[in-house]
């Protein structure tokens, strides 16, 4: 066996060490170890900023198939000091995060632009994505669910839309009291449960409707290259709509590109960062392709005169009780509750990093943000379904536009990443 040390000294006095060991049968693994100076966490603490770990990226490593193990020991009186590490080490990128002093992670698009852009470019495009993504899902994008919620239950149970508010936001905030494992407790039992009752009713559906499918399927070919609108000469306008519609729909559905999903991935226990980034590309799969074609599918297979005229809520359930009869209503207001109230306690966990990152991680800020989100989470459910949908979008749009600005520039180190982990594996015979 073999061991490889390095230490590193930061100006004010913080040291980190990096251990890496070699086996007899050649695996390493890298073990990192830094102890921060009392000059280094006053400097922190006055300047908001985080203190920079002085661990050194060891090369060496770089065919380890473990992520580097990193133990953060602070001085006392540190409070709420946050410290900014590098966990990847193994990969040629290196990753910011966030350790709080309750033992929490931080992390997404704010750390690492502000890593991958020095100086005040970098803060400032960081500064402008959180303000984008606190208003487009703590704000708009609950709004949004509790429409959702509330529209399904006014259907199938006729309850006032402002009751089904106000009882969404009373669970919610008793969930926030809880704190963040409270908020991963509950997201982690509800998520299958909703995923597997919505897929089965699917499923029934599509077995029962089988012999329409393939005809369903020609129409969806036949209506995207040659609709209606084009014969008609709006061929411009008809173009448009379809790929603004299918850009926002698509957008809104799986978020790809906006920057919400790093939020959870960084905090995430995992050995590899592709491997976070093969279980985030496997989400957008289950989410888009498999859940939302389930649903259109439910929709199309209905006859015309059932949908015409319908939008949102209303078309959905107009469809689901056609093949499930009264059952189908509630059916979708079930599920679809179990679906907005998990994304609505997920995105809100993706703001509140944010809002730490902003505002420090102080409960005077976080508990601001959350009381305004709950207040949003209620109205959301009063407003008109296309001002509330019009509203999430262009929170979501301009989420994606500056996290593209980030990625763009970025992405060499990412396919580094995926070649290294690719060479690692043994998956390419290069």
């Amino acid at each position: 066996s073999k061991t490889e040390t390095t230490t590193a000294s930061s100006a004010g006095g913080s040291t980190g060490t990096t251990v890496t060991k070699t086996d007899s049968q050649g695996n390493r693994t890298t073990e990192a170890e830094a102890k921060l100076s009392e000059k280094d966490v006053k400097n922190a603490q006055e300047t908001g900023e985080a203190v920079q770990v002085p661990v050194k990226k060891i090369e060496a490593a770089k065919d380890s198939n473990r992520a580097p193990e990193i133990k953060v020991e602070l001085p006392s009186g540190a409070g709420k000091t946050t410290v900014e590490i590098p966990v990847d080490n193994v990969s040629s990128g290196t990753v910011a995060v966030i350790v709080h002093e309750d033992g929490t992670v931080s992390g997404g698009p704010v750390y690492y632009i502000t890593t991958a852009f020095k100086g005040r470019g970098g803060k400032f495009l960081a500064g402008f994505f959180a303000v984008a993504i606190i208003l487009a899902l703590g704000f708009m994008g609950a709004m949004v669910q509790s429409n959702s919620i509330a529209e399904a239950c006014h259907n199938a149970f006729g309850v006032p839309n402002w009751v089904v508010g106000v009882v969404i936001a009373a669970v919610c905030a008793f969930i926030f009291i809880g704190g963040v494992q409270r908020i991963a407790s509950v997201s982690e039992k509800i998520v299958p449960v909703m995923a597997t009752l919505y897929l089965i009713g699917g499923l029934v559906i599509l077995i029962a409707r089988i012999r329409y499918i393939p005809e369903t399927i020609g129409m969806i070919f036949k209506y995207a290259f040659v609709p209606n609108a084009l014969i008609g000469g709006s061929i411009g306008y008809a173009l448009k709509t379809a790929i603004s519609q299918g850009v926002k729909r698509g957008l809104f559905s799986n978020e790809a590109g906006s920057g919400s999903a790093p939020c959870a991935a960084a905090a995430a226990s995992c050995d590899d960062p592709v491997k976070m980034g093969f279980v985030q590309a496997l989400g957008v799969l289950i989410d888009t392709v498999v859940i939302c074609s389930c649903t259109a599918f439910m929709m199309l297979l209905a006859p015309a005169n059932v949908t015409t005229g319908l939008t949102g809520m209303d078309l959905l359930q107009a469809a689901a009780q056609y093949h499930l009869g009264s059952f189908g209503v509630v059916f979708i207001a079930v599920t679809l509750a179990l679906f907005s109230f998990s994304t609505f306690i997920g995105i809100l966990f993706y703001a509140r990093s944010n809002v730490a990152y902003l505002f420090g991680d102080r409960w005077g800020w976080q508990t601001a943000y959350k009381v305004l989100a709950l207040v949003m989470l209620m109205v959301g459910g009063l407003e008109a379904y296309t001002v509330v949908w019009d509203l999430g979008d262009v929170g979501i749009g301009l989420m994606t536009i500056f996290n593209l600005i980030a990625l763009y520039p970025m992405s060499g180190e990412a396919i580094a990443a995926l070649r290294d982990y690719e060479c690692r594996k043994h998956l390419t015979q290069n």
